[in-house]
């Protein structure tokens, strides 16, 4: 029986704290999370992956795709939302 496992995606690559905490700085991220907090917000976002399936991604809220793009990275989009917005 296929395991489903759950994981966190943030982009292409995992960026680091000081990338992260500089980004927020610089898009005034602070004044509402802390890291802490920010990362908590994206670490909701499910990926179900299954050998030989492509991977389903959970649900992504507006508020968690714009810390994607606060970030610089690119974003997974949230429900309904075309590729090009």
């Amino acid at each position: 029986m296929p395991t489903n496992h759950y994981s966190c995606y943030i982009g292409p690559y995992m960026p680091t704290n000081h990338y992260i905490q500089k980004k927020m700085e610089e898009k005034g991220l602070f004044a509402a999370y802390t890291l802490h907090e920010l990362l908590d917000e994206l670490d909701v976002i499910e990926s179900f992956m299954e050998p030989g399936k492509a991977p389903i991604q959970g649900e992504v809220l507006k508020k968690q795709e714009q810390i994607y793009r606060d970030l610089d990275v690119t974003p997974l989009l949230a429900a309904g939302q075309p590729a090009d917005s």
